[in-house]
């Protein structure tokens, strides 16, 4: 990695660190996450799978069930969590975000990717079972910093598996940066053309009036299985979604309504938790 990547990456690392976790909402706790977990478990007609086997788990007298965690800023509560399912034979998705805090660090005036980190990735997929995931910020790296995202993707990927990080998939990442220029992370990908009409800017955006066409690349050569938000469901529940002013939380789920052959994705976010 380039100092001058490594540059860049530091202060959108310190942007992200800037925001504070959220404890104000009684429906997160560890707690209440870990009843669910359990209702989860003791629940005969449902499996539960990492997202990497979602699409290849066929059963239609079943309800399919993946669990995906956008670890964003928080890696010591998603550890917790990664713990919790483990202790109720749960195995979930954890995505890991290359533009947070966690990832890199300054020590003696150099900039390293964190070695806790890994260890803290290393225990969730090794030691706990789960399947950990890049967390794509991509074409955020190419707009606000200029930074060429296929060789940073091809870089850090390389990194994290030659560490033993078994990445196949990719889920995409949204900030204020992609409501401000109207773009998804996901476009990166050839593999996800599919527009969103708050995000119309498929292939380039306006930046101080230049435009800056969007790098690209295919999960192919990356040796990539999926994006989380392609993947086939017919019911999605995430926490960031809100309803009546208040946040989806985990107490909202009811499993009266679920059917055989429903097919969910559950997203949470360590950092609400």
């Amino acid at each position: 990695m380039t100092k001058h990547l490594l540059l860049s990456i530091l202060f959108i690392s310190q942007l992200f660190n800037c925001v504070k976790k959220d404890t104000s909402n009684p429906d997160f706790t560890l707690k209440i996450y870990e009843n669910f977990i359990q209702q989860l478990s003791d629940n005969e007609n449902i499996i539960v799978v990492p997202l990497k086997d979602f699409e290849k788990t066929i059963d239609s007298t079943k309800i399919i069930i993946a669990l995906r965690h956008d670890v964003d800023r928080d890696i010591k509560t998603a550890k917790k969590m990664a713990k919790i399912e483990h202790a109720y034979g749960i195995q979930s998705s954890y995505y890991i975000l290359h533009t947070a805090d966690y990832y890199l660090r300054y020590y003696k005036n150099k900039e390293k990717r964190s070695r806790r980190m890994l260890k803290f990735l290393r225990s969730i997929q090794n030691k706990y079972g789960h399947e950990i995931g890049w967390h794509n910020d991509l074409i955020t790296l190419q707009v606000v910093y200029n930074m060429n995202s296929k060789e940073y993707l091809h870089q850090e990927l390389n990194w994290l598996r030659s560490k033993g990080i078994n990445i196949v998939g990719s889920a995409s990442h949204g900030s204020h940066f992609c409501d401000q220029y109207g773009y998804k992370n996901n476009y990166f990908f050839e593999e996800c053309s599919k527009l969103d009409i708050q995000y119309p800017n498929l292939n380039y955006v306006v930046n101080q009036s230049d435009t800056i066409r969007f790098i690209k690349g295919n999960f192919s050569e990356f040796q990539l299985e999926y994006e989380a938000y392609y993947l086939n469901n017919n019911k999605y529940f995430s926490d960031a979604s809100y309803f009546d002013s208040k946040r989806w939380s985990l107490l909202n789920f009811d499993f009266e309504k679920l059917n055989a052959s429903d097919r969910i994705i559950i997203l949470t976010h360590p950092i609400h938790w």
